[in-house]
């Protein structure tokens, strides 16, 4: 590609026309935050926080494991966090929430499905008010062995994660 001021001031007048959209596609794995500035599109799997201040799109395939931000949201895929969108979220069919939620406006299809809480309305607060990080620990037993067993390696600094994969 050649660059040069007349394609340059061409790309900035096409982009002014119509939003950008950044997508991150099925195979691909991010671990790490991500902070865009236009619409963001993702068919893929994110290990962290995902900010967005224009819409944010999660297709049917895509997973999200860690907490979302947008201004305008609509979920088809999985969310292992918390989501806060300052204004209207739309959760379709094949939408997975586990974690809060809170936005101004919502709209939930048949089949989709919530395991938190949900805080909607004109005077819910959007913004994160946490000030110190979670740590998220998933444990395949619920029995009182492996409860001591955790509280164990929580104290010694060390703990046991499982994954579902």
């Amino acid at each position: 590609m050649i660059l040069n001021r007349k394609s340059t001031n061409v790309n900035t007048e096409v982009s002014n026309q119509s939003p950008a959209i950044s997508f991150i596609n099925k195979p691909t794995k991010i671990t790490g935050d991500i902070n865009c500035n236009e619409d963001l599109r993702i068919a893929g799997t994110i290990e962290g926080e995902v900010h967005s201040k224009m819409k944010f799109i999660l297709n049917d395939s895509g997973i999200i494991n860690g907490k979302v931000h947008s201004q305008e949201a609509e979920i088809a895929g999985t969310v292992n966090g918390d989501v806060r969108v300052k204004d209207k979220l739309t959760l379709k069919s094949t939408a997975v929430i586990e974690g809060k939620i809170y936005t101004k406006k919502i709209s939930i299809e048949d089949g989709a499905q919530i395991k938190g809480s949900l805080h909607v309305g004109p005077n819910v607060s959007i913004e994160d008010t946490s000030s110190t990080p979670t740590s998220k620990t998933t444990s395949s037993s619920s029995s009182d062995s492996s409860d001591k067993e955790k509280s164990k390696d929580e104290k010694s600094g060390s703990g046991k994660i499982f994954s579902k994969n």
